[in-house]
């Protein structure tokens, strides 16, 4: 019965330890979800560059001619989309990064500066660069010597703007998930603490029982070893 009964304890030990812990499932589902949006953002600026690529001569043409067949709004569609997708893509990497070294909330909030940081340096450059481009090609009465380099500077201007947006409403919401995810990573390290701790009774409970049977075979051995007798004259000894 002392062996079924620390079999019993084995098997509920594997029961209790061999599965993986609930903070790396955690992990592992949070990190799950933010490679696929990497991915759809990757993706997306994939698209947009091979877009521009086919598209950009022909309406950068009709720009310069001055058709007004929608040549200026696709282009600058494309141009901004492309850079959003970038954006997004390059936050919510870095986010990743920073969060494979179980960074401290204290470490979040210093990247998260960081970041904003970055945001408001390409809304200044930006802002220079569009009221620039506002004042030489725009409000002038001169037309530049390089006037047909204004799709140029409208690229440059729309590709500011779309880093601005999509690192703005990328970093949005990774502050958003952080939140919930540094709640769900803490709840799940509680879940293994009192789990190592069943895993800790469990051996110490393991390591009596094993103590009990070895203790009680040596008595059964003890009982089931013949007896033998040598008698010497008048005297009989029996071991």
């Amino acid at each position: 019965m002392a062996f079924f009964r620390i079999t019993a304890c084995f098997l509920a030990l594997v029961a209790l330890g061999g599965c993986a812990t609930k903070t790396g499932e955690t992990m592992t589902r949070w990190d799950a979800q933010w490679d696929e949006r990497e991915q759809r953002y990757d993706s997306k600026a994939v698209s947009a560059q091979n877009l521009i690529d086919l598209e950009s001569n022909g309406l950068r043409q009709a720009m310069l001619a001055g058709e007004k067949d929608g040549s200026l709004e696709r282009f600058t569609t494309l141009e901004y989309e492309l850079a959003k997708a970038i954006a997004q893509r390059e936050v919510i990497r870095s986010y990743r990064k920073l969060l494979a070294t179980n960074p401290t909330p204290g470490i979040f909030d210093s990247w998260l500066t960081d970041q904003i940081a970055l945001l408001a340096q390409i809304s200044d450059e930006y802002t220079t660069h569009w009221n620039g481009f506002l004042e030489t090609y725009v409000n002038s009465d001169v037309v530049p010597a390089n006037f047909s380099n204004w799709p140029e500077e409208v690229k440059v201007s729309f590709r500011m703007r779309g880093l601005f947006d999509g690192g703005k409403e990328e970093l949005q919401r990774v502050n958003r998930e952080y939140g919930f995810y540094a709640q769900e990573v803490q709840q799940a390290e509680i879940a293994d603490e009192i789990q190592r701790q069943k895993v800790s009774n469990a051996l110490s409970q393991m390591g009596q029982q094993m103590q009990t049977y070895s203790f009680q075979q040596q008595l059964l051995n003890q009982q089931q070893t013949p007896t033998v007798c040598n008698t010497i004259g008048n005297t009989t000894v029996c071991n």
